[in-house]
């Protein structure tokens, strides 16, 4: 590592000139007058004034977390590793730290309501599903990005990566369609895992992530290479030429906030997807069970997207019912075991 020199440049635009990569994530350590590269005690007011503020520590955390990245990747001796700074940072959490506010749940419920209203715009919308107009196609691939992200579990960054070539619906090996995530939160390995995408019973029909994704893919007529939750604008470009680019992680979570906000359901995000489903099927399933079925690395975590319902219309759901019946379009797996022992297949690409 080289020393921290003497003279610092404060200017802000002078130094993204001179450090083109990460300086504008400090930009809030830089516009109160602090220098880049930082010594310890321009570290430690810029917490304090931080938390005289109000702000969570968690943001804090994430402030530092890009100095920390600047500092390492100029060759600058990191200062968020100062002992004195990691003892003020715990005396500050010990002191301000709040408990973690989650995501509400989007149990089954909440998703079927959601479905229904993009339901009622769509029938209420006029144009053909292929190649329909920017409106519908939104309709259309939200409503296969919920039910997708619902009754896979998935993360919003596993749903970002998929592309059409990660959609197998023709697949016979496991006797229903898979999709493969290239790199989980979970996958150490980098090797990628298959999971199953089970079409669900006619009493679930509307939410089918099956029938959903069917219907996004072929109004859109996206080719290999093309992101299967894509920005529509990307998709408007989409040609020869051009692949369709995904989503940021940050669209997926205004999606989900929007669409639930259109029914009166506030503060959901993309974990409310995932957590929805562990609180919808933890009276059926073991711990285990959905962490094998949700790519969760660590059991205990599942824990974590448990929520408590107070006065929410929850049905006691039971999975295996739900996956028990096969629709005409599909061959959904007759018990929840057959998807959860296929889970951690791993594809050799």
């Amino acid at each position: 590592m080289t020393d921290i020199p003497s003279a610092q440049a404060r200017d802000f635009e002078a130094l993204k000139q001179q450090y083109p990569t990460q300086t504008s994530q400090c930009r809030a350590f830089l516009m109160r007058g602090y220098p880049l590269p930082a010594y310890t005690r321009h570290l430690m007011a810029f917490i304090d004034e931080l938390v005289n503020e109000n702000k969570k520590m968690t943001t804090i955390a994430t402030h530092l977390a890009s100095l920390r990245w600047w500092h390492k990747r100029y060759g600058y001796t990191d200062p968020t590793d100062d002992p004195d700074i990691r003892d003020h940072i715990k005396q500050q959490r010990s002191e301000h730290n709040e408990a973690p506010q989650q995501a509400p749940a989007m149990v089954y419920p909440d998703l079927e309501c959601v479905v229904a209203a993009i339901d009622a715009e769509l029938a209420a919308s006029p144009g053909s599903d292929v190649l329909p107009s920017p409106h519908r196609a939104a309709l259309l691939r939200d409503k296969a990005l919920l039910c997708v992200g619902f009754w896979r579990a998935f993360r919003a960054s596993d749903l970002v990566q998929l592309r059409v070539k990660d959609y197998d619906s023709l697949r016979s090996r496991h006797g229903e369609p898979m999709l493969y995530i290239r790199k989980g939160k979970g996958d150490r390995s980098g090797k990628g895992k298959d999971y199953p995408l089970a079409a669900v019973s006619d009493a679930y029909r509307p939410t089918c992530p099956v029938r959903a994704l069917n219907a996004w893919l072929t109004a859109s007529q996206l080719r290999e290479d093309d992101a299967i939750f894509c920005s529509l604008r990307e998709w408007h470009k989409s040609g020869d030429k051009h692949v369709a680019k995904a989503l940021h992680v940050n669209a997926v979570i205004n999606i989900v906030n929007q669409r639930a906000a259109k029914v009166g359901l506030k503060g959901y995000t993309s974990h409310s997807l995932r957590a929805g489903f562990v609180t919808e099927f933890s009276d059926t399933m073991t711990d285990t069970k959905i962490a094998e079925y949700g790519g969760w690395s660590n059991v205990r975590h599942v824990s974590t997207y448990r929520r408590k319902l107070v006065g929410l219309p929850f049905v006691d759901a039971d999975i295996n019912a739900a996956l028990s019946q096969q629709p005409t379009d599909s061959h959904a797996p007759q018990d929840i075991q057959s998807i959860t022992s296929q889970v951690a297949t791993t594809k050799d690409k």
